[in-house]
């Protein structure tokens, strides 16, 4: 865990808790990395699973 509390300036777990702490945060995270939302919710929402398809 060394090298990711030096890789993020911090302790990680705090790291998480500022990204998570509100949707706002969350997707201010994102923004900052580059990161398209449409990915997120093709991960955590995928069309197979549960629903049979």
């Amino acid at each position: 865990m060394e090298w990711l509390r030096q890789a993020i300036n911090g302790d990680p777990v705090e790291q998480l808790r500022r990204v998570l702490y509100t949707p706002q945060a969350m997707l201010e995270y994102l923004d900052g990395q580059g990161i398209d939302y449409a990915v997120c919710l093709a991960e955590t929402n995928p069309l197979t699973g549960k629903t049979g398809l």
